[in-house]
C-alpha cells in the first residue's frame, strides 16, 4: 500500500556507506509526503488552523517557539559536531557523543537562561539542580545511543536523532522546573 516501503528498503538506517547515509531521509520524506497525501480538507479547514487551536496561549507558546529554535539549534551544533569527531578524527562514536552533549548543553544552559525563560542569574542551588539533570541527561544519551548502535544495529548518525528525541523531553521538564519553578 505505502509506496516508500517499496523504495527504501530498512537497511539504509543499518548501513553507514555514502550511498545509503542520506536514504533515512529520503525514507522520512516519503512518510512525510504519504501523510500529507492522507490528509482531508474538509469545509475549508485547513491543517494549520487545527495546529493553531491546540498550541498554549500567551507567554507559555513563546517560550516553547524560544525553546524549540535555541534547541533545534544546538541539536544541530551537537549533530555536527558528533560527526565531525567521530568521522574526520577518528574518536568513538560514544565519547564523540559525550563531548558533543557537553559543550551543546553549555551553549544551551546559557541561551536557556538568557533568551528562553529569562531568569537572569542562577543561584548555586538551581546550578547544582541543572548540572545533576544535566549529567542525568547525558546518560541517558549515551545509554539510548549504545542501545540503538550496538544492540538494534543502527548507524550512530541516526541513532543520535532518537536519542536527541529523548533527552531533549527529559531537558524541557526538568529545565522549566529549575529555571522557572513552575
Amino acid at each position: 500500500r505505502l509506496p516508500y516501503k517499496q523504495n527504501v528498503s530498512s537497511s539504509i538506517l543499518l548501513s553507514p556507506t555514502k550511498e545509503k547515509q542520506s536514504g533515512w531521509i529520503a525514507f522520512f520524506f516519503f512518510i512525510l509526503w504519504d501523510i500529507i497525501k492522507q490528509t482531508e480538507f474538509t469545509s475549508g479547514e485547513i491543517v494549520l488552523d487545527r495546529l493553531l487551536k491546540r498550541l498554549p496561549e500567551g507567554e507559555r507558546f513563546w517560550e516553547i517557539l524560544r525553546f524549540l529554535f535555541v534547541g533545534g539549534g544546538c541539536f544541530i551544533f551537537e549533530y555536527a559536531l558528533l560527526y565531525s569527531l567521530t568521522e574526520f578524527m577518528g574518536i568513538s562514536y560514544l565519547t564523540s557523543s559525550a563531548v558533543a552533549f557537553i559543550l551543546s548543553l553549555i551553549v544551551n544552559y546559557i541561551l536557556c537562561v538568557v533568551f528562553v525563560f529569562r531568569t537572569g542569574k542562577q543561584t548555586k542551588e538551581e546550578m547544582a539542580l541543572f548540572a545533576a539533570t544535566s549529567l542525568a541527561g547525558l546518560l541517558i544519551n549515551q545509554a539510548t545511543m549504545w542501545i540503538l548502535v550496538e544492540l538494534a544495529g543502527l548507524w550512530y548518525m541516526f541513532a543520535k536523532v532518537f536519542a536527541s528525541a529523548v533527552v531533549m523531553v527529559w531537558n524541557y521538564l526538568t529545565k522549566r522546573y529549575i529555571l522557572h519553578k513552575k
